[in-house]
């Protein structure tokens, strides 16, 4: 039995970012291999976060190179065995490779709260049954929320004003004091007005719209 502490989490988002390289292909497989254009530039362990597809569902996914063979890459734990949700042959497009990370510095511990992310159902009940019935339509809209000291010195604070300008989908890591760590991508949003009180120093609230619902996780 294990446990991930959510003190001393540290957020990374993406800062810079590798020229876009077309992906020819992609296998079904819990684990899927991209086939890349030549002279790719990715080698194991870099983070990769595929751009465009014809999987929807896998448009803006983040995920680790683990397997590097010429121009195969193994995205590590990119689950795409579902051929429903991903058919066969159909997910070829682009990808970027993140080149930098810059951390967010400041964020209050006892602000940090995550929202959504939790299954919604429809209830219903046909004519000829005495019964309502219940099924599972899919999960509410999910984000992260927490509140910085305010200090724009800081580049961490800096990026984040200027995604909130942009609204651009971009990667960001979760990364827990064991190890763990989580990728996915979102769009940013910071409070305009500070927030000011008496005795206190001046806040900010921050919050990120995750824009692709599933996450990656890594355990080491």
């Amino acid at each position: 039995m294990a446990r991930t502490p959510v003190n001393g989490m540290v957020l990374a988002i993406a800062a810079t970012f590798g020229a876009t390289k077309t992906m020819s292909a992609i296998t079904n497989a819990t684990s899927a291999v991209a086939t890349f254009e030549a002279s790719h530039g990715v080698i194991v362990t870099d983070i990769v976060q595929i751009v465009t597809s014809g999987w929807a569902k896998a448009v803006g996914r983040v995920a680790r190179a683990s397997v590097v063979a010429t121009n195969d890459v193994t995205l590590e734990s990119l689950n795409t065995s579902n051929t429903t949700d991903f058919p066969a042959a159909g997910g070829a497009g682009t990808v970027r490779e993140i080149a930098t990370w810059t951390t967010v510095g400041q964020i209050l511990n006892d602000s940090v709260q995550s929202t959504g992310g939790t299954p919604r159902k429809q209830t219903f009940q046909y004519l000829d049954q005495d019964a309502e019935v219940s099924e599972f339509i899919g999960e509410e809209a999910a984000s992260f929320d927490f509140t910085i000291h305010d200090d724009l010195t800081l580049s961490g604070q800096a990026l984040i004003e200027t995604l909130n300008a942009s609204r651009a989908v971009t990667p960001f890591s979760l990364t827990a004091k064991n190890g763990v760590r989580w990728y996915g991508a979102g769009t940013f949003f910071i409070s305009v007005a500070p927030q000011l009180t008496g005795n206190d120093s001046v806040k900010r609230s921050v919050s990120i719209a995750l824009a692709v619902p599933k996450m990656t996780q890594y355990v080491s």
